[in-house]
């Protein structure tokens, strides 16, 4: 399969391509970059001279770069024409959620000020195209919690759709994460509405076993133990008695990180995720808390245990939850 690597960087108000494609996945190298090591962004695919730029940017790709250029403008308008009118990524649809919200007497919810998008190092790559609803449930979260299935299967039938993946560097995480920059990546999800391409959603990709690595263990410095336990239920507020539908007892477990007495004084931020369960905790008092929660994956996991030092991040302490 060939696939175009578009390389963007924040500039101002906008974001411009500076690299273009790659070969096949098992081509050789060596042909892609000019004399000064840069990626040629006038190479096509078939290695033929042509125009750089959007032309050459496959339309997936250029809707996503545009998404991101408004949102780093705070251009709603913009916004709204790249995004689906019933995704969460539409600008619209966080306050008609406030108003069905506030009218079905929930409280009084409102809406909290967000500072503008600001990433930079972004990477856009078009991994697929045509893709079906089931592929595009199996390789991006969120899907089924966010849009009602009839939706999903109208949009995403395996026609005029795709996925592009998107890989950053936030520089503002938001005001409750303690770190001030966060590596993130994610996969796109887009149909084809009036012949435009249109953005339904954009999802953490979820993580498989073969991106485990070599446990650590970290010596003392930091976790004392790891225990696992059976994840609970836990009652939606409802008279229902319906469950939180985001925590499946069947799905997931309770794993919880407990710190030695005295960590090492020179961490600032601890964070603890898991690879497949995709859950992640962290503080900023790591003198002063003695363990986090987070979630694995009942069918197996792995945690990964991170201090942040002068907000440079290494990983402590690395482990496998087996069932």
């Amino acid at each position: 399969m060939r696939r175009r690597t578009y390389i963007v960087t924040a500039s101002g108000l906008g974001l411009a391509t500076l690299a273009g494609c790659l070969g096949d996945d098992d081509d050789e190298t060596g042909d892609d970059e000019t004399g000064d090591g840069e990626t040629d962004a006038s190479q096509t695919d078939d290695g033929s001279d042509g125009d750089s730029g959007d032309e050459s940017m496959p339309e997936p790709v250029a809707t996503v770069d545009a998404y991101i250029e408004a949102a780093e403008a705070e251009d709603d308008a913009t916004l709204a024409e790249l995004a689906y009118e019933e995704s969460p990524l539409h600008p619209d649809w966080i306050e008609d959620a406030i108003d069905e919200a506030n009218e079905d007497g929930d409280g009084e919810w409102s809406e909290a000020e967000q500072d503008p998008l600001d990433v930079a190092d972004v990477t856009l790559e078009l991994v697929a195209e045509d893709v079906d609803l089931d592929e595009a449930r199996d390789r991006v979260e969120g899907l089924a919690f966010w849009f009602e299935m009839d939706d999903l299967e109208d949009r995403i039938d395996g026609e005029g759709t795709a996925l592009v993946r998107s890989e950053w560097t936030n520089n503002n995480p938001g005001e409750i994460d303690p770190r001030e920059r966060v590596e993130e990546e994610h996969l796109w999800v887009l149909f084809t509405e009036d012949d435009e391409w249109t953005i339904l959603w954009q999802g953490e990709i979820p993580g498989t076993p073969e991106e485990f690595e070599d446990p650590i263990e970290d010596d003392g410095r930091l976790v004392a133990d790891i225990e696992y336990e059976e994840t609970e239920g836990h009652d939606d507020g409802h008279d229902d008695g319906d469950e939180d539908p985001l925590i499946d007892p069947d799905e997931f477990r309770q794993a919880t990180v407990t710190f030695v007495d005295e960590p090492d004084p020179d961490i600032d931020v601890i964070v603890v995720e898991t690879t497949i369960a995709g859950s992640e905790t962290w503080t900023e008092n790591p003198q002063q808390t003695r363990s986090l929660g987070t979630q694995v994956d009942s069918a197996g996991d792995e945690v990964v245990v991170t201090a942040y030092v002068d907000d440079e991040p290494e990983v402590v302490h690395r482990e496998r939850y087996e069932p």
